[in-house]
């Protein structure tokens, strides 16, 4: 084999291992943080899942679609809806920077658990920070598939019995309302409605939501958060 051949099959060699470095998202901590049990404690948060909404051939490549970030560190929650299963856990973005779809390091101990949740059984949160933030800054939309962008994005969201309305602002300015579905179907122990919007409906870059819940003795407190779309 020739110097010039010889070095062509050392660049596609070294180029395939790049990418292959970059193809999945790694954990920061050596040890997978997840449980499952009937008394999980659930986190609490209004917005338990933003997700894609797409066909589940395969349970468990689940994916984060990446945008670019301020900071270099991801948070990525998963819980049942019935509060059973539940996992936090930190991933570093390396420093050549990913975009797009990319699966996070994910060795769970529940392969067949997961694979039995439907579409509106588990969520997926990814944001920016560390799992231990109490304010959310930037929120990415996470996919339960290796998967582009797809038309609909899903907003899980916990209403302390209440009606729910999203939010969402076009490029003129204008406000578009969105009536939330309650879910009724089976134990809601971590979320119990979910809005779905069309991916079309949010602006390349960050989009301000917001969530209102409303009782008929009055408005519960609104609940404001970014998501990052790059299209």
């Amino acid at each position: 084999m020739g110097k010039k051949w010889i070095g062509i099959f050392l660049f596609f060699i070294s180029v395939n291992l790049f990418a292959q470095a970059q193809s999945t998202l790694p954990l920061v901590q050596e040890s997978f943080n997840e449980k499952y049990n009937s008394n999980v404690p659930v986190s609490g948060r209004v917005i338990a899942g933003i997700m894609f909404r797409s066909a589940i051939d395969n349970h468990n490549e689940l994916s984060i679609f990446l945008a670019p970030l301020k900071s270099d560190l991801i948070c990525f929650k998963v819980q049942s809806k019935d509060g059973t299963y539940y996992s936090a856990n930190e991933y570093k973005i390396p420093k050549s920077g990913i975009s797009g779809s990319i699966s996070p390091e994910y060795p769970t101990k529940y392969k067949k658990l997961l694979n039995e949740f439907d579409e509106t059984e588990l969520a997926l949160l990814a944001f920016s920070g560390s799992c231990d933030s109490k304010h959310i800054d930037t929120i990415l939309i996470s996919a339960r598939t290796q998967t582009d962008i797809q038309e609909d994005v899903v907003i899980l969201v916990s209403s302390g019995r209440s009606d729910v309305f999203l939010i969402t602002e076009q490029e003129s300015g204008k406000k578009n309302t969105t009536r939330c579905k309650r879910i009724i179907e089976g134990k809601r122990t971590a979320y119990d409605t979910q809005c779905v919007i069309e991916v079309d409906s949010l602006l390349e870059g960050t989009n301000e939501l917001s969530i209102i819940r409303r009782k008929p003795t009055g408005n519960m407190p609104s609940v404001k958060f970014n998501v990052l779309l790059s299209k």
